[in-house]
């Protein structure tokens, strides 16, 4: 019988999110609110819906990888941002995201890195 001592590095990577999904934080392209609900796009186009609020989901993925919430309705990876402009950024899928003046700080000090 295996217990959980015994998962694989590549297992360890996984965190779960909205109940039974689980997901690699490095393959979370950005996160989308829907009142309750939080649609989780992947960078392979894979996407799925779960019932959970966008700052739940945010909270769980803070500790593992470059998340930035860009206003009240996005939370994008940092590392999947190909250009940022005033008021802007441009994602890998060439999906472009605004951010909000109360977010504008947090989102100017990381294009500054």
């Amino acid at each position: 019988m295996k217990t959980d001592s015994t998962k694989s590095n590549s297992e360890s990577n996984y965190i779960s999110i909205g109940g039974r999904k689980t997901v690699s934080p490095k393959q979370v392209l950005m996160l989308v609110a829907d009142i309750n609900y939080t649609t989780i796009h992947l960078f392979n186009g894979e996407q799925f819906i779960i019932a959970t609020t966008l700052k739940r989901v945010q909270k769980s993925l803070n500790s593992h990888g470059n998340f930035i919430r860009t206003n009240k309705k996005f939370v994008v990876n940092w590392d999947y941002v190909l250009s940022h402009c005033a008021k802007q950024l441009t994602l890998h899928n060439n999906q472009i995201i605004p951010f909000s003046r109360r977010q504008g700080k947090q989102v100017m000090e990381k294009m500054a890195k």
